[in-house]
């Protein structure tokens, strides 16, 4: 059967019937687990729908596991009914959408709100007809020019002003904001004037003025302020200008060096200054773009400081950088290849690249969400980023690319719509009654597509600039490039090497997968088109020849010339293919340790460098695949070029390729390491600026190497370790480094005073730290150690 393929890492899933292959028949007595549910629109239903990994697709019956009072199915229809279709024909696709879809066609002008569904209840089967309200159906160009989209967004509205239904970040007044309905300013004012008249405000502007230490999270530094840049925006209010000015610049301080931000704001480095790594375990680009966005606001309502101007240029160059190369990541990491946006990244970062005046990458995001239909309900924790701005971003590339991105998910927006005009918040594999994503709004992220024709704020639209818009043809590609993963298989292979140059890394990446499993794949012809004129179909040529692993073998020379081109993505795409084809890219070793020494400055993360290093050292494990060529052994490499490979990877900014020198420590020699011991020194005291949380791999590892030698620096790096490491993953460290400790026995005696100090000052560790010193002063038998220098 076929599988929609998830990420497991992005979300929680439910597969309701454990080991099914198909669906159940529920008019047979299937009973299901019915824990996870479906909203069913406004229809005041919940209902049970097969789901295969995150997917209804295979879905053609609905259970119905409750009836709210009062609501169009009141009296209507009863828990237990299991729906089997509409308008009098069983459902032949996805029950869930098809469901959604007829949502729009009841409630049209011509059918009067009458919504005829076929249930099975008790072994008869019956035509319910349920009465909702009449709203009108999408236009072909909604949510623009619709009275549909007009009436939900005024219901909606009418609902959190009533109930004063904000949300975390407030997000809910920002939709009455967007709506521009002059009846809610009373109460955004009154908001204001709150907002102001809070002691809390004041002392925040008069303590950014006194010391640079940011304060706060970049959760609230971004998405916690954009209401207040929108408000002064749509408003004018001088009032809040200083109060603009200080979180811009609070926020701006606390980025690290590439412009990233985690869920707190950076560290500061070594010698004081800002921007430093970001603890606890490193970048969050959902809040780092939050960031981004808001300040780029900032200094469109005119703040004007040096420090918010650098941290918007260094958040411009790390965000530009996946523009035409994949998904934002979660974190610090290469391109997400496999999907047109993750959680809705690519709509903060269109919006934001739009108010820059940065064409390439704004209508690059844009497009990227302007084909993301299918991404929309997948996201790490969740997907309501990707609810909340995935819409806004296709709206920078223009009218018609927002309703084009619309028309494909309108049926969501109508299965999420509750009867009284609330929205839902629910994922791809249902949720639970009453579902909310950490306390945000869950109507605010409807309520915000639908605001788009009002272009009232920068998000819903407002100063769009028209250069940035796409044109037909650029529209219809990107819903092509949205349908690919259903109609690449259909292609010939001859339409698959044509797609190789699409402007879609998800396309490219994909056709070269498809086409690596023809029998009439020509490697001749991908080797031509590595080397070509198009960058695009370079890219998807190295594809494909990773995807056919051994079989481009005959690529060799190509990949070793291509680790030498002028464009830094080639550069890592041909390293990838090396690492695909395992120990079959033997003779290109040699090369592959020249190469990686190098660095690129227009590359902030050395990505280039990084896969060239997987390729090579990577012990193996889930992140990066197999272990590279070297991972299990080292005999007989050139030791000229393997000391600089080592040195360059040691100094890599990413903690996880740094990582990968785990398997190559474990096999140095002493020889070895009296060349490289300045450099092993430095990659256990000098944490990863980026990707924090994978430092500890290579620190560790160089530890144990110390220790398995009798290396006298060692012991004092060990117990540096082993005292201030506090970072993600500490517990871990104090296991291992304890155990270092112990390993060196008396040799580890000039560290005992350290110990009974942590004694007194952690008391509920004494006994734990107890046993450390009593294993170190039992040693009879102190160990010879070698003296070699730790820095050069």
């Amino acid at each position: 059967m076929m599988k929609t393929l998830v990420r497991l890492a992005c979300f929680a899933l439910v597969v309701t019937i454990a080991g099914a292959d198909e669906p159940p028949d529920l008019t047979a007595g299937a009973k299901p687990d019915t824990t996870v549910t479906y909203n069913l629109g406004p229809t005041g239903m919940r209902g049970w729908i097969y789901n295969d990994w995150g997917s209804t697709e295979l879905g053609r019956q609905i259970l119905v596991t409750a009836v709210e009072e009062n609501s169009p199915a009141h009296g209507l229809v009863e828990v237990k009914d299991i729906i089997l279709g509409l308008d009098g024909q069983p459902f032949s696709s996805d029950a869930r959408i098809a469901f959604g879809r007829g949502i729009d066609i009841a409630e049209s002008e011509k059918r009067k709100g009458l919504m005829q569904l076929t249930l099975w209840r008790q072994g008869e089967t019956r035509e319910v007809t349920l009465p909702l309200k009449v709203m009108g159906s999408y236009s072909d160009t909604a949510p623009y020019k619709c009275k549909k989209s007009a009436k939900i967004l005024q219901q909606g509205c009418d609902l959190v002003a009533a109930r004063k239904a904000y949300g975390r970040f407030s997000l809910g007044a920002l939709a009455l904001l967007a709506s521009g309905d002059p009846k809610h300013a009373a109460q955004l004012k009154a908001m204001g004037d709150a907002k102001l008249g809070d002691p809390r405000t004041a002392e925040f502007i008069r303590k950014v003025a006194e010391s640079d230490s940011p304060m706060g999270s970049a959760w609230n530094g971004g998405y916690g302020e954009l209401l207040w840049m929108e408000y002064f925006l749509a408003t004018g209010d001088e009032r809040f200008l200083p109060y603009i000015r200080a979180v811009a610049i609070n926020t701006a301080r606390g980025g690290s060096m590439w412009g990233t931000y985690g869920h707190g704001f950076s560290m500061r480095k070594e010698n004081g200054e800002l921007h430093g790594v970001i603890p606890p375990y490193g970048a969050l680009n959902q809040a780092g773009l939050g960031c981004f966005l808001a300040m780029t606001l900032a200094k469109e309502a005119g703040v004007e400081d040096a420090e918010v101007d650098a941290a918007v240029a260094r958040s411009a160059k790390f965000f530009g950088y996946y523009a035409g190369k994949g998904a934002i990541p979660y974190g610090e990491f290469r391109p997400h290849e496999g999907a047109h946006s993750d959680n809705g990244k690519e709509g903060m970062a269109a919006l934001t690249f739009a108010l820059r005046g940065q064409v390439f990458q704004a209508k690059t995001y844009a497009s990227m969400c302007t084909a993301s239909s299918r991404d929309r309900e997948h996201g790490h924790t969740g997907p309501y980023p990707s609810y909340l701005w995935s819409a806004l971003g296709a709206a920078v590339g223009g009218e018609k690319a927002a309703a084009a991105y619309f028309k494909e998910v309108s049926w969501h927006y109508d299965m999420q719509r509750r009867w009284d005009g609330d929205f839902v918040y629910e994922w791809g594999g249902g949720s639970t009654p009453g579902a909310h994503y950490r306390g945000i709004s869950s109507a605010a992220a409807y309520l915000l597509t639908y605001a788009l024709p009002e272009s009232k704020t920068y998000i819903t639209g407002k100063g769009a600039k028209r250069n940035v818009r796409l044109n037909k043809r650029d529209v219809a590609a990107a819903i092509e490039a949205g349908h690919f993963a259903s109609m690449g298989d259909k292609m010939s292979t001859e339409e698959l090497f044509s797609v190789l140059s699409s402007w879609s890394p998800v396309v490219r990446i994909k056709a070269g997968n498809m086409l690596a499993h023809r029998d009439d794949v020509d490697i001749g012809r991908l080797i031509h088109l590595a080397e070509g004129k198009d960058a695009n179909a370079r890219v998807g040529a190295c594809h494909t020849m990773a995807a056919l692993k051994e079989g481009a073998v005959p690529a060799i020379p190509v990949l070793i010339r291509l680790l030498r081109h002028e464009d830094r993505w080639l550069r890592i795409q041909a390293a990838e293919v090396l690492k695909s084809m395992g120990e079959a890219a033997r003779p290109a070793v040699n090369e592959m340790l020249v190469a990686v020494v190098n660095t690129d400055a227009a590359d902030p993360l050395q990505l280039g460098q990084g896969r060239l290093a997987y390729a090579l050292f990577y012990p193996g494990g889930n992140v990066a695949g197999h272990p590279g060529l070297l991972a299990k052994s080292i005999d007989g490499v050139d030791r000229d070029l393997l000391y600089p490979a080592i040195r360059a990877v040691a100094l890599n900014p990413d903690g996880h390729v740094r990582g990968c020198l785990r398997s190559t420590y474990a096999m140095l020699t002493l020889e070895d390491v009296k060349v490289l011991m300045p450099d092993i020194a430095a990659s256990i005291t000098d944490m990863a600026p980026c990707n924090t949380m994978f430092s500890k791999g290579v620190m560790l590892s160089g530890l144990n190497l110390l220790a398995r030698h009798r290396i006298e620096a060692g012991v004092e790096l060990t117990m540096n370790m082993f005292e201030g490491f506090d970072f993600h993953g500490k517990g871990y460290v104090k296991q291992v480094t304890s155990g270092i400790l112990r390993q060196y026995g008396a040799g580890a005696r000039p560290m005992v005073p350290r110990l009974q100090a942590m004694q007194l000052a952690t008391p509920g560790d004494s006994a734990y730290l107890q046993e450390i010193i009593d294993v170190i002063e039992s040693d009879t038998n102190a160990p010879s150690l070698l003296r070699l220098v730790a820095s050069e």
